[in-house]
């Protein structure tokens, strides 16, 4: 099925992630960048701890107005 994908505010993570779908890898790295304020996000604390699935961390971004995730792997 042709598809067209259009994202427009994509978050771009500095690191290199792994598997998109990891959420403690992303946990680690939302803590170890994020957090301690290097990106453009800031969660905190409970934010990070109460991810348990890619939705979560989905929902997450989504919510600090992010369209789609751009990593390196």
């Amino acid at each position: 099925m042709p598809v067209h994908a259009s994202i427009k505010n994509p978050y771009e993570a500095q690191d290199d992630i792994g598997w998109w779908d990891h959420v403690e890898r992303w946990k680690d790295y939302l803590w170890n960048w994020e957090h301690n304020g290097n990106g453009p996000i800031n969660p905190s604390e409970k934010e990070i701890k109460s991810l348990k699935t890619p939705a979560d961390v989905r929902r997450l971004l989504m919510s600090r107005g992010f369209d789609g995730i751009q990593y390196f792997n």
